[in-house]
């Protein structure tokens, strides 16, 4: 074999290991770039599956079209602070007692930011979703839409069941809802992904010697918890 023969191979050799590395490179460019434009997501820390599926029997995936209201709960700011706040306003003992912030000074040390809300919404509307503006200490984002909006939003499939034990039908999902990395940490939950609500008869809850309206906090000694607190300046 002569040398320009042998250089001939080795020249198409080297050509075709290029081409497949090139190729190989793109390939790779377009996977990482795949990847880079898929964001992350994470489930939410606090348990948001749809409670008696254990005795329920799936009807049907729900109608796409179907409207659904949900409500999203903000985690709230400085928390250790919040405690220690609740302790003090609540104990007769304490110079603080019965001094209540007022809302807008709520929201200020405790709510979530302006920035963290706004996020929130902005990721509800680019998946469809009607959102009313947050207000108050901006811990509820209150948004509706078709099932397929709300499923593709939280990442979970809504189902109609029915419920063996009561008899009734309702609609609720399976999974725990999935968002991005970048907004999960701030979110405590998601309300209105289900319908099935455990029956209580009114009053049940308090004994019979306390009325309602004096029924002392969920806290330690009787105080309130950030729920309680939140739920009042909301």
């Amino acid at each position: 074999m002569c040398i320009w023969e042998t250089a001939g191979r080795i020249w198409r050799i080297n050509t075709r290991t290029l081409g497949v590395a090139a190729a190989l490179a793109v390939a790779c460019s377009f996977t990482i770039d795949v990847a880079a434009a898929t964001p992350a997501t994470q489930p939410l820390r606090r348990q948001n599956v749809t409670p008696g599926l254990a005795h329920a029997v799936k009807l049907r995936h729900a109608d796409p079209n179907r409207t659904m209201n949900v409500a999203v709960s903000l985690q709230l700011r400085n928390q250790a602070a919040l405690q220690d706040f609740i302790q003090k306003v609540s104990d007769r003992r304490s110079p603080i007692y019965g001094h209540y912030l007022k809302p807008a000074q709520f929201a200020a040390a405790y709510g979530p930011t302006i920035g963290q809300a706004l996020q929130v919404v902005d990721y509800l509307q680019g998946h469809g979703l009607t959102v009313t503006p947050p207000t108050g200490s901006r811990t509820v984002i209150d948004a509706s839409g078709p099932v397929r909006a709300i499923e593709s939003a939280f990442g979970v499939t809504i189902n109609d069941w029915h419920d063996r034990d009561e008899n009734r039908d309702f609609f609720g999902n399976d999974a725990q809802p999935s968002l991005p990395s970048s907004i999960a940490p701030a979110i405590v939950g998601v309300l209105g992904l289900n319908n099935h609500y455990r029956l209580q008869r009114i009053g049940a809850a308090y004994p019979s010697r306390l009325s309602p309206r004096v029924a002392p906090g969920g806290g330690p000694n009787g105080g309130y918890t950030p729920a309680e607190l939140k739920a009042a300046y909301d």
